[in-house]
């Protein structure tokens, strides 16, 4: 996570070295991005850098945690608000926000996309490996929370049916990160109720 001076750079500071940062991930993936394109392009001096970040490794995972963190707030997002008559509904809002953001910031899915393909020494790391931990919770409280309200299937494992679910998320992720300037902002609503739809019949009973 960041050093304390990189809390105390004015706001606007802070959103442009992570956006750069964001968009030079998202084009590159986590190995083939460079450090220096993104410290130029926030117009940052590489000393300068190490005041803020650790590492190239810290840098993404703030990255990371900065967007998960933002969707998760405005979807208003709350597992414990969960109920069988508002599980999907809420699901569905946080699909929806996701969506909306990739297609107001065209370099998420490229994003996620350099997340889904960090290697197992990669997570290793642990700026990385705090972000993973954080993910595989939240996943792993989803669907505890589901089967506890009856809204998700009780006869497969635990960890199988997460794996189901972080399959069918990376598929579609990189299907529409490989389509994405074919389709208009219609067809990539469609495409997230339809990828949606398709989640909920894998997981509901």
């Amino acid at each position: 996570m960041p050093r304390p001076r990189f809390e105390k750079l004015p706001k606007e500071k802070q959103e442009r070295m992570l956006e750069t940062a964001a968009s030079e991930f998202s084009a590159h993936g986590y190995h083939g991005a460079s450090l220096n394109h993104i410290l130029e392009a926030a117009g940052i001096s590489k000393g300068a850098a190490y005041y803020y970040f650790d590492s190239k490794a810290d840098l993404f995972a703030t990255v990371l945690n900065g967007y998960f963190s933002h969707i998760l707030d405005e979807s208003g997002f709350n597992i414990d608000a969960m109920t069988h008559e508002n599980f999907w509904e809420m699901t569905g809002q946080l699909w929806a926000q996701n969506m909306s953001h990739s297609s107001e910031m065209p370099y998420l899915p490229g994003l996620f996309k350099a997340a889904q393909d960090l290697s197992k020494e990669d997570i290793e790391e642990k700026p990385l490996k705090e972000v993973y931990d954080i993910s595989m919770r939240t996943l792993s409280a989803f669907i505890s929370k589901g089967r506890e309200v009856n809204s998700i299937r009780n006869d497969l494992p635990h960890d199988l049916l997460a794996a189901m679910v972080l399959g069918l998320d990376r598929a579609g992720d990189r299907w529409l990160l490989d389509n994405w300037d074919t389709l208009s902002k219609d067809e990539i609503a469609m495409f997230s109720k339809l990828q949606l739809d398709a989640l909920k019949r894998v997981l509901e009973p």
